[in-house]
Formats: structure tokens, sequence, C-alpha cells
């Protein structure tokens, strides 16, 4: 899982406000990935003032389910749209939106996105 935001300037420019993450399952069916924030100039990791979110996705049956596995750090979580473009095996990229923190379906078996 490769986490995305809008292109900015600066990192200080203001929160991640909205957030895609790119999902490719492996061979059995899982996916992972880490986002790391902060206040964009790097030492929050020393502090604490940091957020550091998991988010794995899993295949069950014909639904995928992506979802924030946890969190830490002492930043809060931010509620913002969540978009998942799933890029499946057979070429066909397959899309689900939500709120960052609850979980996204994506049917397989939805007509592909142009």
């Amino acid at each position: 899982i490769v986490p995305l935001g809008p292109l900015v300037q600066s990192t200080g420019a203001h929160p991640l406000d909205e957030l895609t993450l790119i999902v490719s399952l492996d061979a059995s069916g899982n996916a992972a990935g880490t986002l790391f924030e902060d206040a964009g100039d790097g030492w929050g990791v020393y502090t604490g003032d940091f957020l550091s979110s998991a988010y794995s996705a899993s295949r069950e049956g014909d639904i995928v389910r992506v979802r924030r596995d946890g969190t830490i750090g002492n930043r809060a979580p931010i509620t913002r749209p969540l978009h998942v473009r799933l890029l499946c095996d057979d070429g066909i990229e397959r899309r689900g939106t939500g709120i960052d923190g609850q979980d996204v379906l994506i049917e397989l078996t939805q007509a592909p996105t142009p």
C-alpha cells in the first residue's frame, strides 16, 4: 500500500486533508503500508509529535477490505476523505471511497474505472 496526497510546495503548508491509497495485493490477497505524518520538519519523531498509521488490505472472496489497523504517536488521526485505487492482476483498476479510519470495501466484480 502506497499512500499519496496532493502536491504541495511545503509539507508545513497544510495537513494532509485528503488521502489516496494505491493498493496491490500479494499472492495471498493481502497488502500493508504505513503513512507517517508530522509538522513537516521531521523532528516530531523525537518528541512524539507525529502520527504513524498502519493500513492493510485483505481479499475476502469477491471483496477487498482496506482499513487503518492502528496508529502510534501523539497526533490525533485526521477525519478526511479516503480514496482507494486497487490495482488488480488483470490490469484493471477498481476504486473505492470512504472516510479514513473506516473500512473501505471494493467489490472485485464491479465495472472497471475508466
